[in-house]
């Protein structure tokens, strides 16, 4: 080869007008692996023949394999004018655009090879993926779809789709994930194997999410995502404590400065009783991500659990700080009124609570604020935001109640829908129940025992399983002097047979009238 060179160069020297000596001689070099040396000749051969279009896509392999990828791009670029048909060529420039986010340039390259070559599968699935990352689903889906039906074999098309598809019809994406996983399991494809998991979890199915995560950290023990999705599954559904903190503690071996994954461990170690362990992963991850106002919480939280009251203030109101929000109505303002009311700064959480509802009107915002004035002893206001709540949800529920006009209008229209239970159980969901529970709450605290009787009333007649409703509604009636507790009491027994505080007042009862029965017997066995 050495003596192929010299007389090649010999060649040159007598005429440097030859550019087959100088493709010949950067051939040379490139099976000897002298890129530079390869490029150099190939670049000499081109200024003599600048229209051989098979040298530029040759000395561009060699830019992309030197990692000059600029220079590659710009030679692709230029043996496709030279020869259109060099679909190589254009693959090449699309594969680099979409890799750089340009991906209306890479649909127009792969539009441009599919013209000349409108079987190729590889196209397709990149033009599909490019349009997908451009918002355009349909045309995604239809050039996916046709990459699978080209090239069946294939893993990628399969699993492009069901990324798609995941939201949407995740019936189907499972069946694509499976194919794609069928058809390669190895850890080229681990992500398929990923996100059929995470779909396997979002469906509930969490037995069969496990395999796939497991099937992950096989292929690829670097996958930190597998490893705090594992582990999550583990301690949240699967009650595996130890497990899950195992999956956490691999997470945060292969990624130190992951602060999800030490917050998914604090909360481990907090459900085992773990406290001093948990407070030390709460505190890592709010030493990586300081600005992140739920760490303060978690950590305060603790503390507060802990007794620790005065650290646990003093974490709660740095996360009230850090908690903004800059039109006042987003999570950011509801967690910032939210940590004022576990200060009792209830004029704060009152005020944003009330702005969020004002901007957005809706039943969990009045029902919010009215809890915030509840706590705040402010009952009449609290009760007037659950009526809010009430008529919203009946809004939700029904399709013939009119937008509700003024404060006198929606009262009136309450007060006459409470009279009729059989209007009141069609027209009120479920959850309406909790909101005259808490209604009946304000008025037993106001010293309104009718009233209160009434809201109970309300919430078991929408939801007649309601232990707490039965056992508030028995306590009143023992207040109204009325003969009928014991059998609320005994209502909120059936419905709860754990309901220890049932136990004990009804026993109270028995023994305030006198009266000794089983129950004080059986408050021993509870």
């Amino acid at each position: 080869m050495n003596t192929a060179l010299n007389d090649l160069t010999n060649i040159i020297r007598h005429n440097q007008n030859q550019p087959r000596v100088y493709l010949a001689r950067a051939e040379i070099y490139q099976k000897q692996g002298d890129v530079t040396g390869a490029i150099l000749n190939y670049s000499q051969a081109l200024k003599r023949d600048s229209s051989n279009a098979e040298t530029y896509y040759k000395r561009a392999s060699l830019f992309e394999e030197k990692g000059d990828i600029l220079l590659a791009l710009e030679d692709y670029t230029i043996a496709n004018k030279l020869c259109p048909s060099n679909t190589i060529a254009i693959l090449k420039k699309g594969k680099y655009n979409f890799e750089r986010g340009a991906y209306s340039v890479a649909v127009a390259d792969f539009t441009a090879m599919l013209e000349q070559e409108p079987y190729n599968s590889i196209a397709r699935t990149y033009r599909g993926r490019a349009y997908a990352k451009m918002s355009k689903y349909t045309n995604a889906l239809e050039d996916l779809s046709c990459a699978i039906h080209l090239d069946p074999g294939n893993h990628l098309p399969f699993y492009h789709r069901a990324v798609l598809l995941r939201k949407e019809n995740p019936k189907r994406a499972l069946q694509d994930f499976s194919v794609s996983i069928l058809l390669n399991s190895t850890v080229e494809n681990t992500k398929a194997f990923l996100h059929r998991g995470i779909l396997y979890a979002d469906l509930h199915r969490y037995e069969e999410a496990v395999p796939d995560f497991e099937s992950v950290v096989e292929l690829d023990w670097n996958s930190v995502e597998a490893h705090i999705n594992l582990g999550l599954i583990c301690q949240l559904h699967l009650k595996q404590y130890k497990r899950a903190i195992r999956c956490f503690a691999a997470a945060i071996d292969v990624d130190p400065t992951k602060h999800r994954a030490y917050v998914c461990r604090g909360d481990a170690y907090k459900a085992i009783k773990k406290f001093s362990l948990a407070l030390i992963d709460y505190t890592r991850a709010i030493h990586i991500r300081p600005d992140v106002a739920r760490y303060y919480l978690y950590r305060g939280k603790l503390l507060l659990e802990m007794g620790n009251l005065d650290q646990a203030a003093q974490h709660i109101r740095f996360a009230s700080v850090l908690t903004t929000d800059t039109d006042g109505t987003g999570p950011a303002a509801l967690q910032k009124a939210v940590v004022q009311s576990f200060l009792h700064n209830y004029d704060d959480a009152i005020f944003v609570l009330d702005r969020a509802a004002g901007l957005d009107p809706s039943p969990s915002q009045y029902i919010l604020l009215g809890k915030t004035y509840l706590k705040a002893k402010r009952y009449s206001e609290a009760v007037d935001n659950f009526e809010k709540a009430l008529m919203y949800l009946r809004r939700c529920r029904s399709t013939i109640i009119p937008i509700i006009g003024g404060e006198m209008d929606y009262k009136t229209d309450l007060h006459n829908l409470n009279k009729n239970p059989k209007i009141l159980k069609q027209e009120m969901p479920k959850s309406a129940a909790e909101v005259y529970f808490l209604i009946g709450k304000c008025h037993v605290e106001s010293g309104n025992y009718p009233s209160a009787l009434d809201a109970l009333n309300s919430a078991i007649r929408i939801n007649p399983a309601y232990s707490e409703a039965y056992f508030q509604r028995g306590l009143v009636r023992i207040w109204v002097k009325s003969q009928r507790p014991l059998l609320d009491f005994n209502r909120a027994l059936a419905y709860n047979p754990n309901y220890f505080q049932a136990y004990l007042t009804r026993a109270a009862y028995f023994g305030m009238k006198a009266v000794t029965l089983k129950p004080c017997s059986t408050v021993t066995k509870h």
